[in-house]
């Protein structure tokens, strides 16, 4: 098993917020967007990520939030 680690930052769609003990669990969507043959921009797909934080500032009325982390992932090989 090798452990993959990337530093990311991200403009997202809040989806959903779940307050816990230790924190909070933020669900994020991201348009993948691919431009057309006429020039245009079209949302061919979603990238939702999990993101664990332990900042409660409120988000009452939020709709997009700015995430900056690192990303990891275990891999099998």
């Amino acid at each position: 098993m090798v452990k993959n680690e990337a530093q990311i930052q991200l403009t997202g769609w809040l989806n959903d917020v779940k307050d816990f003990e230790w924190g909070r669990a933020l669900k994020v969507s991201v348009d993948v967007r691919n431009k057309t043959e006429a020039g245009t921009w079209e949302t061919v797909d979603k990238t939702i990520y999990d993101v664990t934080t332990d900042n409660r500032s409120p988000l009452e009325g939020v709709k997009q939030v700015v995430v900056t982390g690192i990303f990891s992932r275990i891999l099998s090989l």
